[in-house]
């Protein structure tokens, strides 16, 4: 839109009321302000132009900031339910093998105490076994001492009856009569002596 007259008389240019009207020189000065105007209102409507781009690259970055930030947020909640599924695995793997692990030293500890209470059975057994061997040669050796006190008794008896006989007057006592006689006192001593230790 070029400027009019009226226009330029309302920027007061009074061209009219020079003395010297020199139509050129003020055609020039015309020239020169349209030139300049128009080359004004070009440059406004290049900057209206940059405005309304920038307000739509505004608005577009404003919108892919909210994108963004959307986006964002949902990365980030699918981030934590994968971080709390995969705690929550490790959780319970981590309990399924402390049961385990439990489960497996209380049977370790259920099988160490039945071997234990296996081999003390075992040692009880062995020692009444033991006891009950060393009873009966105990009750052996005592029967055989018995015996022979009593054949020795019977062979006294004899000799002291003998005595009186006066055939057999000239008979003496055997020589080894007195120590078998000391030999079998004295292993009696022994095994009530070790009769009374028990």
């Amino acid at each position: 839109m070029a400027p009019e007259k009226e226009y330029l008389e309302s920027l007061g240019l009074e061209i009219a009321k020079k003395k010297y009207y020199n139509a050129a020189k003020v055609d020039s000065v015309i020239d020169e302000f349209r030139r300049r105007s128009a080359q004004l209102l070009a440059e406004n409507a290049s900057l209206h132009e940059r405005l309304d781009a920038l307000s739509y690259g505004r608005e577009e970055i404003g919108d892919a900031i909210l994108s963004a930030k959307t986006i964002a947020q949902h990365l980030l909640a699918e981030a934590q339910e994968k971080a709390d599924a995969l705690l929550a695995d490790a959780q319970a793997r981590a309990e399924a093998a402390l049961a385990e692990a439990k489960e497996k030293a209380a049977a370790v500890a259920a099988e160490a105490e039945e071997r234990r209470q296996s081999v003390y059975a075992a040692c009880d057994e062995r020692e009444q076994e033991a006891i009950g061997r060393v009873r009966g040669c105990y009750v052996h050796l005592r029967e055989q001492y018995l015996s022979s006190i009593r054949a020795l008794d019977g062979e006294w008896q004899r000799f002291l009856c003998s005595l009186g006989d006066a055939e057999e007057a000239d008979e003496t006592l055997p020589e080894d009569l007195g120590e078998k006689l000391g030999a079998i006192a004295a292993g009696l001593d022994a095994i009530d002596d070790e009769g009374g230790d028990e």
